[in-house]
């Protein structure tokens, strides 16, 4: 894990850095699908509670009215994520090689680790500003 990696999971409300290869790991001992899908499902569900941990350290270093800003940043992820997950269901259906229920979990997966990434980067901004409030935003 880089430097920078390693310090951005440490800003997410102390949370324990995950280790970057575990999903390939997982996926390259998997027997089967149904073993791939199992790595696929836990990666997700450790990236929720990623998500989870930094949005509540983001709100902790905003104010009341950041926070509202945050607030709206995260229900257009989540009506995205949904939006993205039934765009997804139609188009991974229409594959003629009959692999779209098996992509399915590693296309969410991808939708997580990139909020997971979003937040982090703001979580890092954030290292850098005063006190809650201090900044301005838009």
């Amino acid at each position: 894990m880089s430097t920078l990696n390693a310090t951005l999971f440490s800003l997410a409300a102390g949370a324990a850095p995950l280790d970057d290869n575990s999903l390939r790991t997982c996926v390259g001992a998997a027997r089967d699908a149904a073993a791939v899908t199992a790595c696929e499902l836990k990666a997700q569900a450790e990236l929720r509670a990623r998500i989870a941990q930094s949005s509540a350290a983001i709100l902790n270093r905003l104010d009341a009215r950041q926070r509202v800003v945050f607030e709206r940043n995260t229900t257009a992820w989540e009506a995205y994520l949904v939006s993205e997950t039934t765009l997804l269901d139609l188009t991974l259906a229409k594959r003629r090689d009959g692999l779209g229920s098996s992509l399915r979990p590693g296309a969410i997966t991808q939708l997580y680790e990139a909020r997971d990434r979003q937040l982090l980067e703001h979580l890092h901004n954030l290292s850098f500003s005063g006190d809650a409030g201090d900044s301005h935003t838009r």
